[in-house]
């Protein structure tokens, strides 16, 4: 199940979102291949990305969205600050990093499709 931050929110959503961020030891291939790719939303560089993870905390890990299985959070994506002009979005499953781009930081995403999501 889907969950995001703007129509449905268990607490228990940001905890365990934390759990599964402090499990990152490695990236997927597809931000490789994005990274690699010149594409301007993919402009990341991957070690400012391991400082940004490692500063995440109870008190500033907002992730946005979550998958949750069995009453376990799976996936979350989290948003926050790249740099003065950028926010970056990571998407994260145990272990690993999913994918991940960088958007402006005035961008504020009012295209939500809120059919995707569970509103429980």
């Amino acid at each position: 199940m889907l969950y995001h931050k703007e129509i449905y929110w268990s607490d228990s959503f940001d905890s365990q979102s934390l759990t599964l961020i402090r499990s990152i030891e490695r990236l997927s291939n597809h931000v490789y291949e994005h990274i690699e790719s010149g594409k301007p939303r993919y402009d990341i560089n991957i070690r400012q990305v391991y400082f940004i993870i490692q500063d995440i905390n109870e008190s500033n890990c907002h992730p946005f969205e979550v998958e949750v299985e069995n009453d376990k959070v799976v996936k979350c994506v989290i948003r926050v600050r790249y740099d003065d002009e950028r926010d970056i979005s990571i998407v994260v499953r145990e272990g690993f990093i999913v994918t991940m781009w960088v958007n402006s930081n005035m961008d504020t995403h009012k295209t939500l499709d809120r059919s995707k999501y569970e509103k429980k």
